[in-house]
């Protein structure tokens, strides 16, 4: 089985973490992503069902609230770590504090809320515009902390040494962007900075380092956590094998695809990318045995029904996704899929508990898989669902 980055899949900008490479999933540019947990709209019905290519319509699907959500485990909030001030000497310029962060595909979807599911804080201070490469010059700061993670930091600082931790700024001295990551007693602190103001004479080393050590002291006080959130019903067991979980040749045929396909999977080099081994979050990409182009990626977050409900209401609301008919969806579950006019066309599945998305690049740059290729993927996304609830007891 090949391995490949998430961030890779998703054509985002890969963070440079000293000596070594770290990729997140969507979209998100140099540096800023992020949320204040579990903001945002409120979920809204699933109108009914419609129907597509090769299949009718089924029993109307409603996006049922979860019966509980996960809340941060410990007493502190995103305005704790950075006031209204703090950010308007850091930038010279009006970022703030995003409230939603649901568009922002490197802190939505399973991936996004991984974090989230476990009790931890994901905040974000920027200028509100999108974070992608063609504007990695957007400033903002985002600031992760976990609780719970001795043996993923361990595990994380053992492998990639001094140079990958701490805070640094890659590149010249004058370089806009400042990572720092810290093992604080079990809690794993991620911080990125993009864009300081730095004076003339500053760098931007001393530009961030008394933000940043502001922030280590407010993660250095907290307590033990809370205990963790338990997923109440108990979710349906996601096999974390790719060819377990659905046979690559199922997804062949689902998706209308004649070339050879194999199954990759994404390396753990970053913070949310560790949360793979509480088995919680997972994925698989969908691509050739010749290259690195990838036709599918499917990753779930087992007991994230709670995130999808709150996601996709708004999503249905505004016209930027719609219904879609999935076989063997039971009372409950719900299937919702991109609009007629989106570059990158998702799945998303409430099913058993769990929330797992499938992704279609169809602007892809790469040219293994053609333009009727990805759509044709597109238009088969409705049966990889089938064979994904079939999958998960439906």
């Amino acid at each position: 089985m090949r391995r490949i980055l998430w961030g890779e899949y998703m054509n985002n900008r890969a963070y440079v973490r000293g000596d070594i490479v770290r990729s997140t999933i969507a979209a998100i540019a140099i540096a800023v992503a992020g949320a204040l947990i579990l903001s945002g709209c409120a979920p809204g019905p699933v109108p009914g069902a419609t129907t597509h290519p090769g299949g009718t319509p089924s029993a109307t699907a409603t996006v049922t609230p979860a019966e509980s959500a996960p809340v941060p485990r410990f007493d502190l909030g995103c305005e704790q770590l950075l006031t209204s001030s703090d950010v308007t000497d850091l930038f010279g310029t009006e970022v703030s504090l995003q409230k939603d962060t649901s568009t922002i595909e490197s802190l939505s979807g399973p991936r996004g809320n991984a974090v989230r599911q476990l009790g931890g804080l994901v905040c974000l201070w920027s200028d509100g515009r999108p974070h992608r490469d063609s504007e990695g010059s957007a400033p903002g700061a985002w600031v992760t902390v976990r609780p719970d993670a001795d043996k993923e930091w361990a595990a994380y600082a053992s492998a990639y040494g001094e140079s990958a931790l701490g805070l640094r700024c890659p590149g010249s001295e004058q370089t806009a962007m400042c990572l720092g990551e810290y093992g604080i007693h079990g809690y794993w602190l991620d911080i990125t900075i993009n864009d300081a103001a730095m004076a003339s004479d500053a760098t931007a080393l001393g530009t961030v380092t008394p933000i940043v050590d502001r922030i280590r002291s407010a993660v250095s006080a907290l307590p033990a956590p809370r205990p963790a959130w338990t997923p109440s019903p108990a979710p349906a067991a996601i096999p974390t094998d790719c060819e377990a979980f659905v046979p690559i040749d199922s997804v062949r045929t689902a998706l209308a695809q004649t070339k050879p396909l194999a199954y990759s999977v994404g390396d753990g080099w970053s913070l949310p990318g560790t949360i793979t081994s509480t088995q919680a979050r997972g994925g698989c990409f969908v691509g050739t045995t010749e290259s690195d182009d990838i036709i599918v990626g499917i990753e779930w977050l087992s007991g994230g029904a709670w995130a999808y409900t709150r996601e996709v209401g708004p999503r249905l609301t505004d016209g930027s996704a719609k219904d879609a008919h999935v076989d063997g969806m039971r009372s409950g579950d719900s299937a919702v899929w991109c609009d007629d006019a989106a570059a990158r066309c998702f799945l998303d599945l409430r099913v058993g508990g769990s929330w797992v998305r499938s992704t279609v690049l169809l602007d892809g740059g790469r040219t293994t898989f053609s333009v009727e290729d990805r759509e044709a993927a597109k238009q088969g996304l409705p049966a990889l669902g089938a064979a994904i609830v079939a999958s998960l007891g439906g």
